[in-house]
C-alpha cells in the first residue's frame, strides 16, 4: 500500500514537472525574440541586395529593348530618330514649336502600333489627344526608382507651351530614359550649337556611318537623373514625349554633367539610384554599367560621335 502510494506521488510530480517545462521563462523567451532579430539584421541586406540585383538587370534589359528599337529604326530609315521632329514655323534657334520625340518614333518597334497611331507626327505635343500623351509604357521605367503605376503616374507640372498665360500643363507619360545631347553640355539641341558631335540633334537624323569614333565606344541612351522629391515635376521629370523641355528625355555627357546616384540632386544629368554606377546603352547595342567615379574626359568622350578621342578603360 505505502509502495503504492509513493509510485502515485512521483508520477504525479513527474507530470507536473513536465507540464511546466511544455512553457518558456521570459529570460528564455527574450533570448529567442534576440536571435530572431539577429537573423532578420542578418538577412536582410541580403535580400535587399538580390532585390536590386534583379531590378537592375530588368533596367539593364529595357535598355537593351530601347537600343535594339533605335538600331530597328535605323535599318528601316537609314539613320537614327532625331532627338524631336520640328514643326510648323522656326521661330528662333531654339524649337519654337517642338514636335514629338524619339520616344514617339520608336514606338512602332516596340510593337505599339495603336499607340503610335493616336500620334500626328505635323503638331506639336500640345496638340495631341491625351490617349496620346499620356500612355505610359512600363519599358521606361527603373524598377529600382519606380514603376509606371508609381504616383504620380503621369507630369503634373511642367509640360506647359511657352508663353502661355495664364500657364496650363498637358500633362503626359513619365520616363527613366534619356538619349545623349551634346557633349558641350548644353542642355537642348540648337541650330548652330559648336560642338554638334552628340548622338541626338533636333531635328537631324544621324546615320551610323557618322559614328566614326566607333560604335561600341559612344553612348546612345542611359538612365536620367530625377530626383526623388521632384516626380512629375518640373522640366526635369516632363513628359519623354514633349520636346519641348529636353532635359524630360535628353542629357549632355560632358566632363561638367558628370553622372550622379545623388537622390536629391537636381541636375539634368544622368543618374540613378544603383550604388555607384548609371547604365547606358552604346551605339553597337550593348548595355553597360558606367562608375560614377569616371574620369571626366573619358565620359565627354564617351558622349562624342567623330571627336577622335582615343577612349581609356574605364
Amino acid at each position: 500500500m505505502f509502495k503504492k502510494t509513493m509510485n502515485r506521488n512521483l508520477r504525479i510530480r513527474s507530470i507536473s514537472r513536465f507540464q511546466y517545462r511544455l512553457g518558456f521563462s521570459l529570460i528564455e523567451l527574450l533570448v529567442v525574440i534576440a536571435i530572431i532579430a539577429m537573423l532578420i539584421g542578418l538577412l536582410l541586406p541580403a535580400v535587399q541586395k538580390t532585390r536590386e540585383a534583379a531590378a537592375r538587370a530588368s533596367c539593364l534589359n529595357n535598355l537593351k529593348q530601347i537600343g535594339l528599337c533605335m538600331h530597328q529604326y535605323h535599318n528601316a530609315t537609314g539613320a537614327l530618330p532625331p532627338f524631336n521632329l520640328n514643326v510648323g514655323a522656326n521661330l528662333g534657334p531654339i524649337m519654337q514649336n517642338p514636335g514629338p520625340t524619339w520616344a514617339v518614333l520608336i514606338l512602332p518597334y516596340m510593337e505599339q502600333n495603336n499607340l503610335y497611331n493616336y500620334w500626328d507626327l505635323t503638331k506639336t505635343y500640345y496638340d495631341q489627344i491625351p490617349a496620346a500623351r499620356e500612355a505610359s509604357l512600363k519599358i521606361m521605367f527603373c524598377p529600382t526608382r519606380r514603376s509606371e503605376k508609381t504616383f504620380p503616374q503621369l507630369s503634373i507640372q511642367g509640360d506647359t507651351p511657352t508663353g502661355l498665360n495664364p500657364p496650363n500643363n498637358f500633362p503626359g507619360a513619365l520616363g527613366d530614359y534619356a538619349v545623349v545631347l551634346d557633349s558641350s553640355a548644353h542642355t537642348a539641341p540648337m541650330k548652330g550649337c559648336r560642338e554638334a558631335d552628340g548622338t541626338f540633334q533636333s531635328g537631324v537624323s544621324n546615320s551610323f556611318n557618322s559614328f566614326t569614333d566607333g560604335l561600341s565606344t559612344t553612348l546612345l541612351v542611359g538612365e536620367k537623373q530625377v530626383p526623388i522629391t521632384g516626380f512629375g515635376k518640373t522640366s526635369l521629370d516632363g513628359s519623354i514625349f514633349n520636346s519641348d523641355y529636353v532635359e524630360a528625355s535628353g542629357r549632355p555627357v560632358g566632363a561638367s554633367s558628370l553622372p550622379t546616384n545623388n537622390p536629391y540632386a537636381v541636375l539634368a544629368v544622368f543618374g540613378s539610384l544603383h550604388p555607384g554606377l548609371v547604365q547606358f546603352c552604346f551605339a553597337d547595342g550593348h548595355v553597360q554599367a558606367i562608375p560614377i567615379s569616371i574620369n571626366p574626359s573619358t565620359y565627354q568622350a564617351l558622349g562624342t560621335r567623330h571627336g577622335g578621342e582615343v577612349i581609356p578603360d574605364f
